[in-house]
């Protein structure tokens, strides 16, 4: 494995982090993982933002540009045969020594790292709702950010790779999957829950509902008892590496999976745009 790493190209036994990067003594590290198809950064426009939105609120002060950053994208996907490759590129605050010093963090590390695909990730999950409940956010949103305990916890209680454990909120609402959003079909409509339940506002979500809107689907988002999705006749779950993953049921409920679901119009109509969108708003026009 090749590393990127504040501008060079590194083997995996060369590179290191301090010990006192507060990164790695606080959690103050956001990140973002998205999926390279023959080479093309799919979304990465909605990645950029999102992590510039998280990183402005931790005060990290990166001036690392998008069109720097797509070019240390490059730099490491040169390295690779294979061009269909799993991407995640993290920004740290840096070292600044023992202590929360309150100061904004003013030389943050930039890392970059490809992997292989998984090949033998399921293609299709079945849902189970956790007893794990989903941790309110520590500020204002949801951040994709190094603290990840409440779904270490989760997936210790679910280790089955077939199956997606379900977060409930604090307040017994339906939230999301230890690593991805969760969706719901009911009567021709798209449900999802709402940030507010704790669950990020993953990129494969946005891009999801902006194809709803696209194709003239009626998609909802709210809070939502766990007995509305068990009620619906199919489910997914989404994110940014295996896009789109149809449920075969939900807790004892089975789910329908075949041609004719939404499900499946949604998944044909991600895979047109894969290999040249940047951004979900380009979509229309």
């Amino acid at each position: 494995m090749h590393i990127y790493m504040n501008g060079r190209i590194l083997k995996e036994s060369e590179w290191s982090v301090s010990l006192l990067d507060h990164g790695f003594l606080y959690g103050a590290a956001c990140f973002e993982t998205f999926r390279t198809y023959d080479g093309h950064p799919f979304l990465f426009e909605d990645h950029w933002e999102r992590l510039k939105r998280s990183l402005n609120a931790l005060q990290v002060e990166w001036s690392m540009t998008k069109d720097e950053c797509l070019d240390a994208l490059q730099l490491l996907l040169a390295q690779e045969v294979e061009q269909d490759r799993y991407i995640r590129l993290t920004v740290t605050a840096g070292e600044e020594g023992i202590g929360l010093s309150g100061r904004p963090y003013q030389a943050p590390n930039v890392i970059m790292y490809s992997k292989a695909l998984d090949k033998n990730a399921p293609v299709r999950k079945k849902g189970h709702f956790l007893r794990t409940r989903r941790n309110t956010p520590e500020g204002d949103f949801r951040m994709k950010a190094h603290h990840y305990i409440n779904n270490i916890l989760a997936r210790q209680e679910v280790k089955d790779t077939q199956t997606e454990g379900l977060f409930l909120s604090q307040g017994g609402h339906v939230a999301e999957g230890i690593l991805s959003n969760l969706f719901w079909v009911k009567e021709r409509v798209v449900y999802t829950p709402d940030c507010c339940t704790g669950a990020l506002d993953g990129i494969t979500r946005q891009f999801v509902l902006r194809l709803c809107d696209v194709l003239g689907i009626k998609a909802e988002i709210g809070c939502y008892t766990p007995e509305h999705a068990l009620s619906a006749s199919e489910a997914f779950v989404t994110n940014s590496v295996q896009g789109i993953v149809p449920l075969i049921g939900m807790g004892d409920n089975e789910m329908v999976v075949e041609d004719s679901t939404i499900t499946q119009q949604l998944q044909k109509a991600y895979q047109e745009y894969t290999h040249h969108l940047m951004g979900r708003n380009e979509i229309g026009l």
